[in-house]
């Protein structure tokens, strides 16, 4: 009778084992197919329609990039209709707020201290009032930017490959695959490699704290675009002259400010999260959840 009872349960083990086993590959068969189709297929997509309507228009990079990021959105909606449409909601409002401020926040704590201590150092600001043209481009590219890298980085590489390969494994990988995203713009210096790589933790953390990836997305969306409005700077292969003249402190003074910053930040979220995220299982993850 015992071991009849020891067989079921080993049968039983070795069933969930097999079930677990087929939907991590599952997971990961999707991934690599959204991966694809977000790098390969869309680039011939979106070439394709840029040639044949936004040619020599001066808002064609623009447009490559705003649609780039609208068909990655689908193509990751279809891959994994369920999964994103919950990330897409509010879960909890308190979070949210809470991700928000902190999205608000983190830029703030950026161009404060820069702007005081160029009025410090007796600078000329040289204020330059943007264009609507310019604030148009900006904002559509920072939500082109917000949307494609978090869905790629943050959902895909970390939140779906933690699913298969563990927590500490898809924090490198989104990490390495969000500093090559940027390797196509001018002056990837080692300050700014390290910036990015930090910043690319920071979200991760703000992710795991608020499991919103809306919050992750507006938090990525307001650093670009108060950042580029305020300072200027690449936002895809495009160049903007921002509202505050940043020649003084220099580029390695900005990356190492955002290095600062973002850690400081980063030690936050862990503890806020550890005090506050098991509490209702948000940092649990279900491996039924595909």
């Amino acid at each position: 009778m015992l071991n009849s009872e020891i067989k079921k349960q080993d049968a039983y083990f070795s069933a969930v084992k097999i079930e677990t086993s087929k939907v991590k590959l599952w997971i990961f068969i999707r991934i690599a197919l959204a991966i694809y189709f977000c790098g390969f297929v869309n680039y011939k997509i979106t070439n394709y329609i840029i040639e044949l309507l936004f040619k020599n228009s001066l808002f064609d990079q623009i447009a490559q990039y705003f649609l780039h990021a609208c068909f990655s959105f689908l193509a990751i909606l279809i891959l994994f209709p369920r999964k994103l449409r919950g990330e897409l909601y509010v879960k909890e409002r308190r979070e949210f707020r809470f991700g928000v401020l902190l999205a608000i926040g983190f830029p703030l704590c950026l161009i404060i201290p820069t702007a005081g201590l160029h009025l410090y150092f007796g600078a000329n600001l040289s204020l330059v009032l943007p264009s609507i043209v310019n604030i148009i481009s900006i904002t559509l590219l920072s939500i082109a930017a917000a949307l494609e890298e978090e869905l790629v980085c943050r959902f895909l590489l970390f939140d779906r490959l933690s699913r298969v390969l563990g927590v500490a494994i898809s924090v490198v990988i989104q990490l390495i695959f969000f500093v090559v995203l940027h390797y196509s713009q001018p002056h990837m210096s080692l300050s700014r490699q390290i910036m990015l790589s930090v910043t690319s933790l920071l979200l991760v953390a703000l992710y795991r704290r608020t499991r919103s990836l809306l919050v992750v997305m507006a938090m990525h969306f307001s650093y670009d675009f108060f950042l580029t409005i305020f300072f200027g700077g690449f936002l895809g292969y495009t160049h903007f002259v921002g509202f505050v003249s940043n020649t003084l402190l220099g580029e390695k003074y900005s990356n190492y400010l955002k290095l600062v910053t973002a850690t400081l930040f980063i030690g936050y979220l862990i503890i806020t999260t550890k005090s506050a995220g098991n509490k209702d299982g948000n940092n649990v993850h279900n491996i039924t959840q595909v």
